[in-house]
């Protein structure tokens, strides 16, 4: 009995452990405005505004981005595969700015770190694609797709999180919770 309880406390330290350190991805949807107002968004799901985003009226196919608060945001887009570090051109402060390089149509991704409920590494993607409306020569319909991010401080990979992608340590562990208590079982019986 009391290897089964060490047993069951282990697979509950893992749950509580391992449920943090895994990503998170909020997943936004929402069409940018352009310009001149920025829109405040609260991009990790609390009710404290994160950042200001909208379609850039200075320039075709660019974003105009607004700090808020504790959250910082790289200058330049991001690929695939590239990692969000402390290494990156950050940007911190209530500073309004167009990103450096323009944006190509299709999924693009902006590092953001240290909101409002944490200090963490994350991303948000952006959907660029041919305008509904033509509001400025050349440009692309935004839209905020997502904001991934990892609670646990370190550093996150673009792209290499997918929602529903991998099974999550709690369900892991109610998985093992079970095969210890069929364990359990047939050995009473026995």
């Amino acid at each position: 009995m009391k290897r089964l309880a060490a047993i069951l406390g282990m697979v509950l330290g893992l749950i509580s452990s391992s449920a943090m350190a895994l990503p998170a991805q909020v997943n936004l949807n929402l069409t940018l405005t352009n310009g001149p107002i920025y829109p405040i968004y609260s991009i990790d799901g609390d009710s404290t505004g994160d950042i200001g985003v909208a379609a850039s009226q200075y320039a075709a196919n660019k974003t105009s981005l607004d700090a808020k608060g504790s959250v910082e945001f790289s200058l330049s887009w991001l690929t695939q595969g590239q990692v969000v570090n402390s290494l990156l051109p950050w940007v911190s402060g209530a500073l309004v700015t167009t990103t450096v390089a323009p944006a190509t149509p299709g999924l693009n991704y902006l590092a953001v770190r240290n909101t409002s409920i944490g200090n963490y590494y994350g991303y948000i993607t952006l959907d660029f694609q041919l305008p509904l409306y033509q509001s400025y020569d050349g440009g692309y319909t935004q839209t905020l797709v997502s904001y991934t991010f990892d609670d646990s401080g370190v550093p996150i990979t673009v792209g290499a999180y997918t929602v529903g992608a991998v099974p999550t340590p709690a369900t892991i562990a109610l998985l093992g919770l079970g095969l210890v208590g069929i364990g359990a079982t047939r050995r009473k019986r026995a």
